[in-house]
């Protein structure tokens, strides 16, 4: 389509409906993830220097410099999409999987102070890190799958929202076991070491709206 604008003939470019808004919502996006990743740093820093620098903590602090990432990957693709209307599809393609990789390690810290690591045992049992390792594998092959099925067979006149596709019930039902997998060890940790009760009552009272949230996000 070509339209005059004070004597000036200039393209529009295509956006579709579903696109319209996109470059501010990451704009926001890279924004917040930008300022948690300055705390997250401070944070770590006052935390080293005292050595109380737990692994706990690392990752927690890790998984938000990779979500921060994946934002400004992703803020760059649209901002540029907004300009010519291609944008940097391997930007996209990096800020999703960066993005899921910053999920996986919030789910992975979230079960593992469920299960006590750090805050009553010193190490999960052979059989609990099998297990984990187990899940973490799955929800990384359904992610890898998802981005596949987004990638070479979504179309947006089929399905209006990703997760009506069969890769998205997958990881829909990987986000579901998750929070109820979280629940069952906070319970029984709770049960093992009624210490920590109220730790864990705060603890999991917190997460669980974040893991529960996690599905529709």
């Amino acid at each position: 389509e070509i339209a005059e604008v004070t004597g000036v003939q200039t393209c529009a470019l295509p956006i579709s409906a579903d696109e319209i808004g996109m470059l501010e919502v990451y704009a926001t996006f890279a924004s917040l993830a930008v300022v948690l990743s300055w705390q997250a740093s401070r944070i770590a820093t006052t935390l080293h220097k005292r050595k109380k620098y737990h692994h706990t903590v690392r990752l927690l602090v890790w998984s938000v410099y990779v979500n921060t990432l994946a934002q400004i990957c992703r803020l760059i693709h649209w901002a540029t999409y907004s300009q010519n209307g291609l944008g940097f599809s391997g930007l996209e393609e990096t800020g999703i999987y960066l993005q899921a990789l910053s999920e996986m390690m919030i789910s992975l810290l979230l079960i593992l102070v469920a299960k006590g690591w750090t805050i009553v045992r010193k190490k999960i049992s052979a059989q609990g890190r099998v297990k984990i390792a187990v899940y973490m594998t799955l929800y990384l092959w359904a992610v890898v799958l998802l981005q596949m099925y987004r990638k070479w067979t979504y179309s947006s006149a089929k399905v209006v929202y990703m997760y009506d596709s069969t890769p998205g019930v997958l990881i829909f039902a990987f986000r579901a076991f998750l929070l109820v997998w979280f629940w069952y060890a906070l319970y029984t940790t709770r049960t093992q070491f009624p210490r920590k009760w109220h730790f864990y009552n705060k603890f999991g009272m917190l997460f669980t709206v974040y893991l529960g949230t996690m599905p529709v996000m």
